[in-house]
């Protein structure tokens, strides 16, 4: 994340963790009713219950609230996926793909909507210029995936094909999920798009 764009702190105790949550949450609620452009941070703390100086404990402006609030999304994104990966570390190799998918997928069709004007409204300065750190954890995930199924696994270059799979479903269910969500949420989304790992992945 930016510097510019940090919390002030981070909390530590229950009852701060409970503060910041309910400020995010807010945020999310506010961004939906109004838009970017017309959300303000006395808006968010309103909808919060909490006052206004609670909010500039945590956070310098509403952009800094905009960047934890994706962040945690992502987060919370990224951790079912992976909770899925380990879950079915002795599940057959199409059925541990097609769950991986279905994880990731669930994951965003939670908040689709202020995703999407995330991504749309909130300029893109405000956010983190990557995810470094979730990525790299996530391709050695991947690439322990591979080796528990290395007779099944059809590709070679697996320094390349895992960061580009990664990437090419991510970009696919985000894109869905801001744009045809119905279509996300049909069966048969899932069933086109495992096929398609399937016979990318697997021999």
């Amino acid at each position: 994340m930016k510097e510019a764009y940090r919390p002030r702190k981070s909390p530590v105790q229950e009852r701060s963790r409970a503060t910041v949550s309910a400020i995010l949450e807010a945020a999310a609620q506010v961004l939906k009713r109004q838009g970017y452009a017309k959300t303000t941070t006395n808006a968010i703390a309103q909808r919060a219950g909490v006052s206004i100086g609670s909010v500039y404990e945590y956070f310098p402006d509403k952009n800094a609230i905009f960047a934890a609030l994706k962040e945690k999304l992502h987060r919370d994104q990224f951790e079912k996926v992976t909770q899925r990966l380990t879950i079915d570390s002795a599940a057959p190799p199409q059925s541990a793909v097609r769950r991986l998918l279905q994880a990731r997928i669930e994951a965003a069709l939670e908040q689709p909507d202020v995703v999407a004007i995330l991504n749309k409204e909130v300029p893109a300065s405000v956010f983190a210029s990557t995810r470094e750190d979730d990525f790299v954890t996530f391709s050695a995930l991947m690439a322990a995936f591979a080796e528990r199924y290395e007779k099944q696994i059809r590709i070679k270059n697996l320094d390349t094909a895992i960061p580009l799979g990664i990437q090419m479903v991510d970009l696919t269910i985000n894109h869905m999920a801001a744009h045809r969500t119905a279509e996300l949420e049909d069966p048969a989304f899932l069933d086109e798009l495992a096929d398609m790992m399937c016979r990318y992945i697997l021999k």
